[in-house]
């Protein structure tokens, strides 16, 4: 077996037309409050630090991920939680964004969490077993504008959570959260979308 390790940027890598399917002897997912926080708390540096000096631009290392390639799509053998902890978090952004009245950037930024196949089908990009997931990734960012949070969503849509799919819902509960508590401390709607945007 070979290696060819290459950089990339998470937006490019995410906008492959390809699934990154998480094979089954892999770990359910498991990341917590404290894996959240500090990819939260390091992304808003990296924001700050930018909006402060917009000549030097400043990027974030998310680390490194180990791919296996199979036909179009590409099995996870590392990496798994963060990529399933960044589209979660980008979906929230893109709901967030709706929210705010920018459909069109919302739109634009679905195409991290999503592919479209040669037959005009949306999948999710990360594949992970959990229909919850699933569900969540499709319906969540263009859920009407009554559904404010992930406890509404469930309601509305009536999906039942299984003990190993928790985590990803206290994930998008983190998230949501967060960005909630962040946009509200700025004042004008153009400046959270900015925000989000950065983000």
């Amino acid at each position: 077996m070979s290696f060819a390790p290459s950089y990339s940027h998470i937006r490019n890598l995410l906008n492959e037309n390809a699934v990154f399917n998480v094979p089954r002897y892999q770990r359910n997912y498991v990341w917590g409050q404290t894996e959240w926080k500090n990819l939260f708390e390091d992304l808003l540096l990296v924001v700050g630090k930018n909006e402060e000096n917009s000549k030097n631009h400043v990027e974030h290392f998310i680390g490194s991920y180990i791919f296996e390639k199979r036909s179009s799509d590409w099995d996870i053998i590392d990496g798994q939680q963060r990529l399933s902890t960044i589209s979660i978090l980008m979906a929230c952004i893109s709901k967030k964004m709706r929210t705010l009245g920018d459909k069109d950037s919302s739109e634009a930024f679905s195409k991290y969490f999503f592919y479209t196949d040669d037959d005009n089908v949306k999948s999710t990009r990360i594949s992970n077993g959990s229909e919850f997931y699933k569900i969540f990734m499709a319906k969540y960012y263009i859920s009407d504008l009554s559904i404010q949070n992930v406890a509404d969503f469930i309601s509305k849509e009536n999906i039942s959570i299984s003990k190993k799919e928790k985590n990803f819902k206290e994930c998008i509960v983190y998230f949501d959260n967060e960005l909630i508590a962040k946009i509200d401390c700025i004042q004008t709607d153009v400046k959270k979308i900015q925000f989000l945007s950065n983000l």
